[in-house]
Formats: C-alpha cells, structure tokens, sequence
C-alpha cells in the first residue's frame, strides 16, 4: 500500500454529505478486541469511504493472512510455551495503529474537520462482536480437526485413569484392551501415576504416541527406555510391527520423533 494525498476534500467541493467512517481511536479499540478481521472490515470500509478501492482489498486480504497465521500458531504451539495473554492483541493492535495512522489519518482528520459523520460507538462493537465470533469459531474447528483430544474417543484404564485417545473407525475395543493390558504388564500404565497416549492402527501396525517434556525426545537415556518398553509390547503383537511415537508437550498430534 503506498500512501496518498488526502482525496476527501474533492467530495466536500461538490457539498455532497459524506458518508460515515470510522475514527482511529475505535479502530484500534476494535482491532484489539475483535482481531485482525475487525480492523481489516473497518480499515477497508474508511478506504472505500476515501476512494481507495485497491488498498480496501489490500486491508481485507492482510487481515485475513494474519487471521490464518494467528490460527497456525494456536494450533502448532506448544503447551510449554507461556505468552502473556495480551502480548499477540497487542502486537497486531500495534501494526493496525501504525497503518491506520500512515495511510489514513490524514483523511479522517479531514472528513472530521469539514463536519464529516462517523460511526456511533455501537456500530464498532458490533463490527467487533461479529469478527471475534468468526476469529472464536475459526480456532476452535482448527483445535477440533487437528486435536485428538478433542475428535478422538478417549478410554481410561487404571484407578489413575490412564488415557487412551483412538479413533473408533481405526481400531477396535478389544484391541485397545489388548494394548492397555500390555501397557499395565510392563509398567506403563501404572496406579501411583496418569498418562495419556494417542493409538493409531496402520496396515501391519500400531502407532502409540507419548507425549513427552521439553527435549526428552532427544535424551538417549529415554530413548534407550522406550526401545525397551516398545520390544515388550512387540512380544505381545508378533504379527504387528509396534510404533512408538513422541509428540511435543500438551499435542498428541505433533509428531516430533518416531522409533520404529
């Protein structure tokens, strides 16, 4: 987007009434509240407002990136990573201010000083609630569709309720029982502590994934232990080969290191 002249005064020459726009002060409310799809339906709308067809489309299709890219980021990061809750908000709160005031402010400062209208303080918080609402459903599909905890079904065995997340279109009950009493044979379901595990059934296979702490995929000592653990249960399925998977802390669906 390049900045530009203002161009609202070639409308107030003709004494037409201006239509309504949006001041910065509620962008910036907005954006922070709502996400980037609020500052990207209000920064498009003051563009078309201003004559500036191409930067209204520039705005939606920045909006959106930032959307998809706030969406990758809930679900690919990990649970160990701690950010403070309004540190991203404020981030792209920043960026909609920096470009709101480069691109725009001239002209709404104009508008505003020829006696142009701007939207009611209602108006933006529905523009808000609407853009928080789809920013809401977005995440939460993606957790859903890439989450197995959360389309998986799920088994607890043991008095410590250890975990079994499944597919039940993938592998059978009594399969699963098969694997959790192997599991509890060699010590890994155990009741003085809970574990979650992710089973999936292949041609030839099962793939039973932990979720392991930091780098402890990378330990060799814990390496060692899980080659041995996985030998004991392959002695329990001769005809199947046995997978063991680590994923990264808190994603069951992260793959981060195989042994096969």
């Amino acid at each position: 987007m390049e900045s530009s002249k203002p161009n609202v005064e070639s409308m107030l020459d003709t004494h037409q009434e201006l239509p309504k726009i949006f001041r910065e002060k509620p962008i910036y409310i907005a954006t922070f509240l709502g996400g980037p799809l609020a500052a990207g339906y209000i920064m498009a709308h003051n563009f078309k407002i201003f004559g500036e067809p191409a930067k209204a489309k520039m705005a939606w299709l920045i909006s959106i990136l930032v959307s998809i890219l706030l969406l990758w980021m809930v679900m690919k990061m990990p649970t160990s990573v701690k950010i403070p809750n309004q540190l991203i908000p404020l981030i792209y709160t920043g960026i909609a201010y920096g470009l709101v005031y480069y691109y725009q402010g001239r002209n709404i400062e104009t508008h505003l000083k020829k006696g142009g209208k701007y939207f009611s303080g209602w108006r933006v918080a529905g523009v808000t609630s609407i853009s928080l609402v789809i920013l809401c459903a977005l995440i939460f599909s993606g957790l859903y569709f890439t989450d197995v905890t959360l389309n998986s079904s799920c088994k607890a065995y043991g008095l410590t309720e250890n975990k079994i997340y499944y597919k039940s279109s993938n592998i059978t009950v009594a399969e699963l029982d098969k694997i959790a009493k192997t599991l509890e044979d060699v010590g890994e379901f155990t009741n003085d502590k809970s574990i979650d595990i992710y089973v999936k059934k292949g041609v030839g296979n099962y793939a039973i994934t932990y979720t392991l702490m930091g780098k402890a995929s990378e330990d060799p000592e814990i390496i060692k232990y899980f080659e041995s653990e996985r030998n004991k249960i392959q002695k329990e399925f001769p005809s199947d080969h046995i997978i063991i998977q680590f994923s990264s802390e808190g994603k069951l669906d992260d793959v981060v290191k195989i042994l096969n």
